[in-house]
């Protein structure tokens, strides 16, 4: 009984500080800190602090930089919790046995950070949905998350003045992208 009081005020301190940060990205009017983001060195980090939790899952997380030496112009700290953020949603999602994987894309001066996964596909009536706040399917054991995950990463699309998408790439292939500008004006960043 006591876990479980634990448990849940853990779990209620976490929602609490992740409404806080999402509160504070979607009040921000620019970004603070603006500098070049290595995009390999992001994914990186973001496969570094999640494989432990990968490999609990019976997942792998693979990175696929195209092209090599790939740049984005924003806040790190954002991008990498945007991503990890992502990252973890996949995991949830994803078939045991299978590949997590973060790709990069340019095409027509903008640059796409995606991350797939082999899960079920995401019902139609939901894409337009997973964005809003609160709003979350269960996951592949059946859990909800609190729906504030994929809001954030909107947040930060839209603080760097790009987007954020999710829909069914193939059947049993689910695809989470942020897309945004490959060299922002200092004035296109809201």
């Amino acid at each position: 009984f006591l876990n479980n009081i634990h448990d849940q005020t853990t779990r209620l301190h976490d929602l609490i500080e992740r409404l806080l940060v999402l509160a504070k990205v979607e009040n921000a009017e620019t970004l603070t800190t603006r500098a070049q983001i290595s995009v390999d060195q992001l994914f990186n980090e973001v496969v570094q602090s999640h494989t432990d939790y990968a490999a609990s899952n019976h997942l792998r997380l693979q990175v696929q930089v195209q092209p090599a030496g790939l740049t984005i112009v924003g806040d790190h700290f954002l991008m990498y919790q945007a991503i990890a953020n992502l990252v973890k949603n996949a995991i949830e999602h994803a078939h045991a046995d299978s590949d997590v994987t973060l790709t990069s894309d340019t095409s027509d001066g903008q640059v796409t950070l995606s991350v797939r996964n082999a899960g079920d596909p995401i019902p139609d009536y939901a894409i337009d949905k997973l964005f809003d706040r609160f709003y979350s399917l269960p996951n592949r054991k059946g859990q909800k998350g609190s729906g504030i995950g994929l809001s954030f990463v909107r947040e930060v699309a839209k603080l760097h003045s790009g987007s954020a998408s999710i829909g069914n790439e193939q059947p049993a292939i689910v695809s989470a992208s942020v897309t945004l500008s490959k060299d922002p004006s200092p004035n296109a960043l809201r």
